[in-house]
């Protein structure tokens, strides 16, 4: 099984230990990676991926939708004042994640039902903390050093407890693509060996009732 690092330490690894129970004959090789390899190439049997697809032949499932959330702690909101719209992000330090497609231009839209609403693009503050892991990142603004940009499967926990605030929840918000989720790929084959379609059946049906992250999220990721 391949995953990306950070989603499986959070979601990923806490359900394991249902899986094993329910299959003793079943190995899982768990390999962490933000890396988007090739599956046949590294005899992955499953991958986890997030975020837009590209084409491939991979068969790929939606497992659950995505919603960011941009956020900071109530002592850098102490201490700095709270942005009053997505626009004054430009004057306060936002803290990066570096992986390809996110950047410096965070996107905004209002959230309204049944039209299509205007979209906001925002240069952000200048960061002086970037980093490849989203871990390391929540760290970063639970220290109070700044505003971060993450879904909600990282920082939902700490939305629902009050360590983190989320700065502008009427607005969907994105570094990189609004119409984000999570997906289950596999390798295109005519015999799916049992153990394969054994996880892939217990996966989406721990995601069935909702994302795991956003049970725990106060905002409804």
């Amino acid at each position: 099984v391949l995953a990306p690092v950070s989603f499986a330490q959070l979601n990923l690894v806490p359900l394991l230990p249902a899986f094993l129970a329910a299959q003793p004959d079943v190995s899982i090789d768990l390999q962490l990676t933000d890396a988007r390899l090739d599956l046949v190439e590294q005899r992955v049997d499953v991958a986890i991926r997030l975020g837009p697809l590209a084409d491939s032949s991979y068969v790929a499932r939606r497992l659950a939708p995505m919603r960011s959330h941009v956020c900071a702690s109530p002592a850098y909101l102490a201490r700095r004042g709270r942005p009053a719209t997505p626009a004054d992000l430009a004057d306060h330090p936002c803290l990066l994640l570096d992986m390809p497609g996110f950047g410096r231009r965070w996107r905004f839209r209002p959230r309204r039902d049944g039209a299509e609403a205007d979209e906001t693009q925002v240069d952000v503050g200048a960061s002086r903390i970037t980093t490849s892991n989203a871990i390391a990142l929540k760290q970063c603004a639970l220290a109070g050093q700044g505003v971060i940009l993450q879904g909600g499967w990282i920082v939902g926990r700490e939305l629902a407890e009050g360590t983190l605030v989320d700065l502008f929840p009427d607005h969907e918000a994105t570094a990189s693509h609004f119409d984000n989720a999570a997906w289950s790929l596999r390798p295109a084959r005519t015999h799916e060996p049992a153990k394969v379609g054994a996880f892939l059946a217990f996966l989406h049906q721990a995601f069935a009732d909702g994302a795991p992250w956003a049970r725990s999220d106060a905002s409804g990721a």
